[in-house]
């Protein structure tokens, strides 16, 4: 397959992907108001800690089932796939169903410690973390139909499946909201909302299981299973310490502050986090692809796969540059007042996330080649420094000590995985073009934050909370926008400008949206 055919199967199935995610991710965006003028900081704290726990409990829960599948899907020969599917859906159950409720045991003693100083009672405390868990199981099925049907390059099926999910839990969470306000029962919103999402997570996971077992056949495989399970067992690490060093974050944030200060600190998160959507549809998107030229191996597969990376990368420093700009636009709209203090610190978060989505692109080849423990080395690197610096900056800045504890961790995560990438399987990186477009981007970044955000007045000083249209003074927040729109737009032409992209390369990617756009809407 050509560079460019194999660039643009890849947009292609990347957009698909992402716009399925990113649409329920928008209307969650759009209900943000409701959630800040419902649920106070402490309660939102309560939703932004569980929602961290709930991550790394999903690894532990599976043990590496998932990521043992993926390493070992395109190794298996087409014939015996359906058979594979079956057997990892049977292991994948009777792990999750045994190692949780071990976990449901341990929360008899140790709840109390996981979650320290919420404002409920021991009870109350342990059904929350009973809630959690079941939340995670629902987590671990769903995204088990989410990767067969990825692997298998069936985009509208995973994609249809997120988005129900999204929208369920959406929907449930607003009529919990409502009706505990309706009831006096502000101080149970949080634990609420943990609610609903366990209940959508459960029903998901339903559906999510019936969807796989079509795409299995056969007959259960100890020996498949064993396999996948020994490959799976070595990325346990680094996926626990991937997604422990944000819980670790979060937990430090509410022991060694304050509750109300994490639910700010969440705010923040989730308008920085958004680009790991786009990142990780674009690994699940270019998986095959890329998995079919490391096989092939050779100078030219290299020199190919190098270039996809490229590009990649240069798409993403555009997607965040136009995060870095207006997600301080996006919080000042969308949430109540009281949360405001997050628009400070999500250009630090976005920071951090930078290094986490080049991260995520120079990895893949030590997936490929099922390099387990490098990838430990790396997550394990990134959770000792955030957690290191952390304890120090947190008790002295609070959630800003947090941030940049975080864009440590993911800086430390990301140089053990360039050093393992280029051992295990170098390419010819094209790191000139890509530092001239880091450049360019820090340059619009140091434009906006002096001369736009320095002088627009976008706050409106309110008596009373609520109110969406009354938040932002609109004449400031147009001509914020219309000047951010400007400075975004300005990175084309300069990334052309100084030769990190050519003419015959934008003209490509304007190929591939309408082609993306053509996939998408079926036109």
């Amino acid at each position: 397959m050509s560079l460019a055919k194999s660039a643009t199967k890849i947009g292609k199935l990347s957009t698909i992907y992402l716009v399925g995610s990113i649409t329920p991710q928008v209307i969650n965006m759009l209900v943000l108001p409701i959630y800040t003028d419902y649920l106070s900081k402490e309660q939102m704290g309560v939703v932004n800690l569980a929602a961290r726990l709930s991550v790394p409990l999903a690894i532990v829960i599976q043990l590496g089932a998932l990521a043992g599948f993926k390493s070992w899907f395109f190794r298996t020969d087409p014939p015996l796939r359906p058979q594979f599917v079956r057997t990892m859906q049977l292991s994948q159950l009777g792990i999750n169903a045994a190692v949780v409720g071990i976990l449901a045991l341990t929360g008899l003693v140790a709840s109390q410690w996981i979650l320290p100083g919420l404002p409920y009672s021991a009870t109350a405390v342990y059904v929350l973390w009973l809630l959690i868990l079941a939340d995670a199981f629902g987590d671990a099925s769903t995204k088990l139909a989410t990767m067969v049907m990825r692997l298998m390059e069936h985009a509208k099926q995973s994609v249809t499946l997120n988005f129900a999910w999204y929208i369920l839990q959406t929907t449930v969470s607003l009529s919990v909201v409502f009706m505990l306000a309706r009831r006096g029962l502000d101080e149970w919103q949080g634990f609420g909302r943990q609610a609903s999402s366990t209940v959508a997570a459960l029903i998901t996971a339903v559906a999510a299981a019936a969807i796989v077992w079509r795409y299995g056949g056969g007959r259960y495989d100890p020996h498949m299973a064993r396999q996948t399970l020994r490959t799976g067992v070595t990325f346990v690490p680094h996926q626990l310490s991937d997604g422990l060093m944000l819980t670790a974050n979060a937990w430090m944030v509410n022991g060694l502050f304050s509750t109300a200060a994490l639910g700010v600190y969440g705010i923040a998160i989730s308008f920085a986090q958004i680009i790991q959507l786009a990142i990780f549809n674009f690994s699940d998107a270019a998986y095959p692809t890329l998995s079919n030229l490391m096989r092939q191996g050779g100078a030219e597969s290299r020199r190919k796969q190098a270039r996809i990376y490229t590009l990649t990368l240069l798409i993403l420093i555009v997607v965040l540059l136009g995060q870095q700009l207006f997600a301080t636009v996006g919080i000042r709209v969308l949430t109540n007042p009281a949360f405001h203090e997050a628009a400070a610190i999500v250009p630090i978060l976005i920071l951090a996330w930078t290094f986490q989505a080049f991260y995520m692109i120079v990895v893949q080849p030590v997936f490929f080649f099922g390099g387990g423990f490098w990838l430990s080395c790396a997550t394990f690197a990134s959770i000792v420094v955030s957690i290191g610096l952390g304890a120090w900056t947190i008790p002295e800045f609070g959630i800003y000590g947090a941030a940049w504890s975080v864009v440590a961790g993911f800086v430390s995560r990301f140089v053990v995985a360039v050093s393992a990438s280029t051992y295990l399987y170098p390419l010819p990186w094209e790191i000139t073009k890509l530092a001239r477009a880091l450049a360019c981007a820090a340059l619009i970044v140091w434009i906006d934050g002096t001369f736009v955000d320095g002088w627009l007045v976008v706050v409106k000083d309110l008596g009373r909370p609520g109110g969406f249209f009354e938040r932002v003074e609109w004449i400031n927040l147009v001509v914020m926008s219309s000047v951010k729109l400007l400075l975004l737009a300005s990175m084309v032409p300069l990334l052309w400008g100084v030769g990190a992209v050519t003419s015959r390369e934008l003209k490509m990617f304007a190929d591939a949206v309408r082609g993306k756009l053509k996939a998408t809407f079926g036109r």
